[in-house]
């Protein structure tokens, strides 16, 4: 059932093998007898391509279900009182988020719990938590999309547009938005807005599309080139506070016409959730609140 429920969400008999150190055909074998057993298709397939059938994501549905519970079982047994959190925690987060603000949770989790590991999954696009086996994703967005994983506010901030002093000290600080025609603007591509900042107009998001200098898709190379001066950017608080604080960077006035966005951990449901997934959120929590309030 558990090889059934990887092929289903990876599409490919060979992904599962690869990531279960097997053979194609072992995978196959396993899903061919699964369907013997029911004495039903559940998968449709040929040397190029293959279609789960109806019947099979059913069947599917029902699997990750019974799955869930039976691991929740599990878990319940492994966490009677005085029993040491261990297992591994599967974490996805933007890739400014990394150093120094996760690598310190996680070291500090570590220093505690030393059976907890965890795997680090650093990248501005938005990984794929079911076919990556995501314990917990660490989300920047205005709204969330629907979403089988339970939500977790962890925190609020800004996009604001920054600058180098040195930069409004050559080039003026623009007082509009219309204003930013005149102005060198860097574009952050790894955003979901792709080549556009998101403006806020009437209570509405708009999309804003400036004829770029430099687009950039790794945060700290792309705050590196605002402190140096290549021009505005706009990125959220936490990732340029370090930059305010020792005077690097400028927040501009117009930054009220860009929106606040939430910071979200998605995760499984609560009463399926092991006991180190549940540690790394609470930590995760409670270190957003002492950083970022």
């Amino acid at each position: 059932m558990e090889i059934f429920c990887r092929v289903v969400e990876l599409g490919s008999f060979t992904r599962v093998a690869r990531e279960k150190g097997v053979t194609p055909a072992i995978i196959g074998r396993h899903v061919a007898e699964l369907e013997d057993f029911l004495r039903i298709r559940l998968i449709n397939r040929t040397t190029r391509s293959m279609d789960v059938t109806t019947v099979g994501r059913d069947y599917y549905e029902g699997c990750k279900a019974a799955l869930e519970q039976i691991s929740g079982l599990e878990e319940g047994v492994k966490s009677q009182p005085g029993r040491e959190v261990s297992g591994l925690v599967r974490v996805a987060a933007p890739e400014g988020l990394g150093t120094p603000f996760l690598l310190d949770l996680v070291e500090t989790i570590q220093q505690d719990h030393p059976g907890v590991l965890v795997d680090l999954v650093l990248e501005n696009t938005s990984t794929d938590t079911i076919a990556n086996q995501i314990d917990v994703a660490i989300r920047f967005a205005i709204s969330l999309e629907d979403s089988s994983f339970v939500a977790m506010r962890l925190a609020t901030t800004r996009l604001s547009v920054f600058a180098s002093p040195g930069y409004l000290a050559s080039a003026g600080e623009p007082a509009t938005v219309e204003e930013l025609w005149g102005h060198a603007c860097l574009n952050f591509g790894a955003s979901r807005y792709g080549d556009s900042w998101p403006l806020l107009e009437n209570g509405k998001v708009r999309k804003l599309h400036l004829p770029w200098k430099l687009t950039l898709s790794q945060t700290q190379a792309y705050l590196e080139a605002i402190e140096r001066g290549m021009g505005l950017g706009l990125t959220p608080d936490i990732f340029a506070a370090p930059f305010v604080a020792d005077g690097r960077l400028v927040r501009l006035a117009l930054s009220d016409r860009f929106p606040e966005i939430g910071i979200f951990a998605l995760s499984p449901s609560r009463r399926l959730r092991p006991r180190a997934v549940s540690l790394f959120l609470e930590r995760l929590s409670r270190a957003f609140a002492d950083h970022y309030g």
